[in-house]
């Protein structure tokens, strides 16, 4: 039923192929999705969530493999390497984060 209601907020609610696999916590939840076109259509709505007062506490994340957790690993390694060693001035200026299993430079707000 939280599923159900989660991906109306998320105006996704013709997904009807949606099965929630296992509730592997009280609040937690893997959903399988039909397609990849869906799951990629439920990834970009999650935002909407974050104004919602029922709904603000949720995270969608994607379920990645073994070799692509590694990886994601290894660049958040190196993501907070560059970090510790920017300058100063590159520090009032930007940081590095990764993001769908990119790295970011991200400028700071006044840059």
């Amino acid at each position: 039923m939280f599923v159900r209601k989660l991906l109306e907020q998320l105006k996704a609610q013709e997904l009807n192929q949606v099965k929630v696999i296992e509730r592997l916590k009280a609040v937690e939840a893997k959903v399988k999705f039909a397609t990849q076109a869906q799951a990629e259509l439920v990834l970009n709505r999650s935002w909407r969530l974050s104004d919602d007062v029922e709904f603000g506490n949720v995270w969608i994340s994607r379920d990645l493999d073994e070799a692509e957790r590694t990886k994601r690993r290894e660049m958040i390694n190196e993501a907070k390497q560059k970090n510790e060693q920017r300058t100063e001035e590159e520090k009032s200026q930007f940081y590095w984060k990764v993001k769908d299993m990119k790295m970011l430079k991200i400028k700071l707000p006044g840059n």
